[in-house]
């Protein structure tokens, strides 16, 4: 969301508001075909200083479902990015995000993995498998730079993510997010994939 006034967590939350944003955000992901939607969006998950914890949750699964809903909706998944504590101070690893789909319970709220987040929080690449049914997306960059992946050699546990990957048998989509340009990286980074997988 790229509106600072739309809060998901605090005292300020307006869940009417969210909804409003939502439905025609949704409807045009809609109408370009999309399927997933990923939730991202330190911004507007962030704790203010001192709030409740558990309050931050319980207001997360009520957007959540709310979110879950307008999606449905539109044929639409609601996918829960985890991001590095840098960026956000609440839901950085997998297993938070894994944790935050099943308090949800709802058909419409998954999760994605971002290779970079999951790096730079150190997190075991077993959360592909622990979590396989709700992955509906896949992030990936070099995380030495965020860079466009070149060559498997570039980061020594793309092997453990990748073997995860392949023995759980991931279909889905694989967005690169990281510096770098098509034209530069783009025949590089396909090629990097291809070995990846193989």
């Amino acid at each position: 969301m790229r509106r600072p006034d739309l809060k998901v967590v605090g005292n300020e939350v307006s869940i009417s508001a969210l909804r409003d944003y939502l439905e025609p955000c949704l409807a045009r992901c809609q109408r370009l075909g999309a399927v997933v939607a990923v939730w991202g969006s330190a911004g507007s998950r962030n704790l203010p200083e001192g709030f409740s914890r558990h309050r931050a949750h319980e207001q997360i699964v009520e957007f959540l479902r709310m979110a879950g809903d307008v999606a449905r909706h539109h044929d639409l998944v609601v996918a829960i990015e985890p991001l590095r504590r840098q960026e956000s101070n609440i839901l950085n690893t997998g297993a938070e995000a894994l944790e935050m789909v099943r308090a949800a319970k709802h058909s419409n709220v998954r999760m994605i993995i971002d290779y970079y987040h999951l790096r730079e929080e150190n997190e075991d690449p077993k959360i592909l498998e622990t979590a396989q049914r709700e992955i509906v997306h896949l992030h990936f960059a070099n995380p030495h730079g965020r860079l466009w992946p070149h060559d498997l050699a570039e980061d020594d546990h793309y092997a453990d993510f990748f073997r995860y990957l392949k023995k759980i048998g991931y279909s889905g989509g694989i967005s690169i997010e990281g510096k770098g340009t098509f034209e530069n990286d783009g025949a590089a980074s396909r090629t990097f994939f291809r070995a990846a997988v193989a």
